[in-house]
């Protein structure tokens, strides 16, 4: 892991590819405005809650919500960590599991324009982020609560199960139904707390409900590590060599070939996910963009 922020900008980044490759694939009249939604003004947490969840929530932004999703996607990782270690590294699943963290607390985003900026003015730089870990004190202090506050509520709803979400529901709806504009004032109010229970009471394997892009997402991310870890040697290699750009070139093949074998091999895990047909398409559309670039 070179730094928690930008691995899991990276993360969140393909995922965003892995989500509008799903919606390239349907015959939605509106796909191509969905998938600049989803790649320029969709949240974090927002593509949190299509991997964790299946569902797109019209609240951008939450801190206490996007901690309730980073933490119910790292329980369906960690229960299934056996089976998925078989096809994804454990350096992949590590990073996930351990230090992968919600981003907006820490004001970076993984949306294309805001991603494209923040690499331009240094703000995913080795050293602006090291330094950033020693000045950023109070925000991670308030982040680490609202961690504990999600799964100090996540926890409380397991007590109730879907009972806790059916009474959110039925509230909601005597609001929708209601004349009164008192009413009508309370229903986003009680629409967020139905998407709270909702979100807070879905056991680890319901969480993997769109675990299709979800398996295709980290099985990217892995293969993208094995890309980065073979083309780091290529600096230190090529410093001396007369040709500095073939050298490049050359490592940066040997670095495509080898994303390209970790992802192919790392194809079995759709076996495991909900929808195994949707998530070797997924793949496979991955394996054709590398070999695109292997020429």
């Amino acid at each position: 892991m070179t730094n928690p922020i930008k691995d899991t900008l990276m993360f969140l980044s393909i995922a965003r590819d892995t989500i509008c490759e799903s919606v390239e694939n349907t015959n939605s009249e509106h796909k191509n405005d969905l998938i600049n939604f989803i790649q320029n003004e969709a949240s974090d947490l927002q593509i949190m809650s299509l991997l964790t969840l299946g569902e797109l929530p019209e609240e951008k932004h939450n801190p206490f919500m996007e901690s309730i999703l980073w933490g119910l996607f790292k329980d369906s990782v960690v229960e299934n960590y056996s089976v998925l270690s078989e096809s994804i590294s454990e350096e992949a699943l590590d990073d996930i599991v351990f230090e992968m963290t919600p981003t907006g607390l820490d004001g970076y985003s993984s949306a294309r324009p805001i991603l494209e900026f923040q690499y331009a003015q240094g703000m995913l730089d080795d050293d602006f982020l090291n330094e950033a870990e020693k000045t950023y004190i109070p925000n991670r202090t308030r982040k680490q609560k609202f961690m504990g506050a999600a799964e100090e509520f996540k926890e409380k709803m397991k007590k109730y199960g879907t009972t806790a979400s059916d009474k959110a529901k039925s509230l909601y709806q005597k609001v929708k139904s209601g004349a009164s504009s008192a009413q009508q004032k309370g229903l986003k109010a009680v629409k967020d707390i139905t998407a709270d229970v909702k979100a807070a009471s879905l056991p680890a394997k319901v969480a993997m409900g769109a675990g299709a892009v979800a398996v295709a997402s980290m099985l990217s991310y892995a293969a993208y590590k094995t890309y980065k870890n073979n083309f780091s040697k290529a600096a230190r290699s090529c410093k001396n060599a007369s040709d500095k750009a073939e050298c490049m070139k050359k490592f940066r093949q040997g670095a495509l070939k080898a994303q390209y074998s970790d992802l192919q091999k790392g194809m079995s895990a759709c076996k495991k996910s909900t929808d195994p047909a949707k998530c070797q398409q997924r793949v496979k559309a991955k394996l054709a963009k590398i070999k695109s670039q292997m020429g």
